[in-house]
Parts: C-alpha cells; sequence; structure tokens
C-alpha cells in the first residue's frame, strides 16, 4: 500500500531518536543535578559567612535568618532528591513537591515569626498584611498536610498512579513511588 514505506520510514525513525532524545534528557538533569547541589553549598556557605554580620543585628535575628537559609537548603535539598531520584529510577514522587511546600510555607511563618519576634517597629497596616500572610501560609501547611495524608492513604509508600493512567487503578506491577 502507498504510504507503509513512509509509516516503516518514521517508525525507524523514531526508534532511532527516542535513545538521543533519552540521553539528552538525563544530561539535562544531570547538569540541573549539580546547580541545585553548587546552590545548596553556595546557601550554606553564604549563610555562615554572613553569621558575624547577622549577630551584630542581635542573636534573635542571627537565628531566625540562620534558620531561614536552612530550610532554604532542605528545599534544594528535596528539589535535587527529585533529580537524584528521577536519573536513577526515571519516576518523580509527588509526596517531594507535597514536602517542598510545606517548607516554604514554614520558612514564610518563620520569617514573619522572626520578623515580629526581634522588636522590629511595624505600623499597624503592615502588621495585619503580615498576620494575613501568616495565616495564609498556615492555611497551606495544613492544606498540603491533608494532602500528604491523602496521598499516603490512596497509595502507600512505593506506589502511585502509572503516568500512563492518571485516574486509573494502578497499573499491574507497576512500581513508581508517591
Amino acid at each position: 500500500m502507498p504510504g507503509d514505506d513512509d509509516n516503516a520510514y518514521g517508525q525507524g525513525l523514531v526508534r532511532r531518536t527516542v535513545p538521543w532524545l533519552v540521553r539528552a534528557d538525563h544530561l539535562l538533569y544531570l547538569a540541573v543535578a549539580l546547580i541545585l547541589l553548587f546552590s545548596a553549598v553556595g546557601i550554606v556557605v553564604h549563610a555562615l559567612a554572613g553569621l558575624s554580620d547577622e549577630l551584630d543585628k542581635g542573636f534573635p535575628h542571627a537565628v531566625s535568618r540562620l534558620v531561614n537559609e536552612a530550610l532554604f537548603v532542605l528545599i534544594v535539598l528535596e528539589l535535587l532528591g527529585t533529580v537524584r531520584e528521577y536519573l536513577a529510577t526515571g519516576t518523580v514522587s509527588v509526596r517531594v513537591f507535597i514536602y517542598v511546600g510545606i517548607i516554604s510555607a514554614i520558612r514564610r511563618i518563620i520569617a514573619i515569626g522572626g520578623l515580629t519576634s526581634v522588636g522590629e517597629d511595624v505600623v499597624q497596616s503592615e502588621f495585619n498584611n503580615l498576620m494575613v500572610d501568616l495565616g495564609v501560609n498556615a492555611a497551606v501547611v495544613l492544606a498540603l498536610a491533608i494532602s500528604l495524608y491523602l496521598v499516603g492513604r490512596q497509595f502507600p509508600r512505593g506506589q502511585q498512579p502509572d503516568a500512563r493512567a492518571v485516574g486509573q487503578a494502578p497499573a499491574e506491577g507497576a512500581n513508581v513511588s508517591a
């Protein structure tokens, strides 16, 4: 039939191209992993280098700043873990993104707590905005914690729906971590 040669050629082209695309994909993920790793190290070095300047502003301020930077490093490391997991298994877990969201919201809550507790003068309107921000971030933590619970109930650790069948029951023998 006319067109069968074109179809066979197209399938052959796909078979030859896909391995190269997979390699390129892995190289880009590896580049992102290295960027995240060096970023985490840079954040730690920057936080420690600036610690003496922060201590000049007072111990509570320095501790608040150091905890904020440490939580930022945790976020970067969680993302690095996601990239590492993808490179090792070819899968990505939704739990990691929930953890990152929780850590980010907690980081903001701690920053607001630090800002309001170090004795800086805050006008009433700014204080009100900070309290709204605090409430929103607390709600985000609660919503994400509920999401984490629901994901854990639906897909026990080590299970997650097959990416090809989202919204359906997990594929038989699927080994994708949630």
